[in-house]
């Protein structure tokens, strides 16, 4: 392939956030690629998918980092970033909340994945995988319904940990 994946730490998410694009960028050359060796070790499409959609979030959440690097904020300035990464969240991923006790009444279980405060619609999680990119969506629309909604099941229990988990 003549391209050489950046080194990763698997427990930092800036390091996360210089593979996944690579990942992103070369997707259909790798995947072509791995079909042409069809290796034992192939990863699965849902696989792909959530490593895609996983880059979405590090994005944002390498920008938060970034921010809180520098040894001079103010407790208010952090706060701050961390309240601006929850816009983030609902504003990119449809993250709603946090919300009162009675506004979680109004969510039909069924139809949304809640973590403490937060909740986001599994109609909304299908519509921000269907708007990754074309190979994306060609990937998630080749999939079995049932595959589909296991990766936005995960995908939505992930983004409301990731909501809940900065909830300041």
């Amino acid at each position: 392939m003549q391209t050489k994946c950046p080194k990763v730490a698997t427990t930092r998410w800036l390091s996360l956030g210089r593979v996944l694009p690579w990942f992103a960028r070369l997707c259909v050359r790798i995947l072509q690629y791995i079909e042409e060796r069809n290796p034992p070790c192939k990863p699965s499409v849902s696989w792909w998918i959530s490593l895609l959609a996983l880059r979405r979030v590090t994005d944002e959440v390498n920008i938060l980092f970034k921010s809180l690097q520098f040894g001079s904020l103010l407790v208010t300035q952090q706060v701050e970033a961390f309240s601006k990464f929850i816009g983030v969240l609902r504003e990119k991923f449809s993250v709603q909340g946090p919300l009162s006790p009675l506004q979680l009444t109004d969510w039909d279980a069924g139809a949304a994945v809640r973590d403490g405060s937060f909740v986001i619609r599994s109609t909304d999680v299908t519509t921000f995988m269907r708007g990754l990119g074309s190979t994306e969506c060609a990937l998630f629309e080749g999939l079995e319904e049932s595959e589909r909604d296991q990766i936005c099941s995960a995908f939505a229990s992930f983004m409301v940990g990731v909501a809940n988990g900065v909830t300041l």
